[in-house]
Formats: structure tokens, C-alpha cells, sequence
């Protein structure tokens, strides 16, 4: 995997995602990601 992004052209409503963490859940790691603390 790379850490390269270009992006060639946005707009107001464009995000950028990932695929998630996998392998985490036994951790209580949701692939989403942790929850913030508030």
C-alpha cells in the first residue's frame, strides 16, 4: 500500500475512505475505526 493520494477534482460532498482496519474486533476495534472520545 501506498500513502499517495491526488486528487485531480473536488467538490463540496468529496470524501476520501478507506477499506477500514480489519483484524481488530477481538480488541473491540470496530473496521470502522475506534470511537472518539468526546
Amino acid at each position: 500500500m501506498t500513502g499517495r493520494v491526488e486528487v485531480v477534482r473536488a467538490g463540496a460532498l468529496t470524501t476520501v475512505q478507506d477499506a477500514g482496519r480489519g483484524g481488530w474486533a477481538h480488541l473491540g476495534v470496530p473496521r470502522s475505526g475506534a470511537l472518539d472520545a468526546p
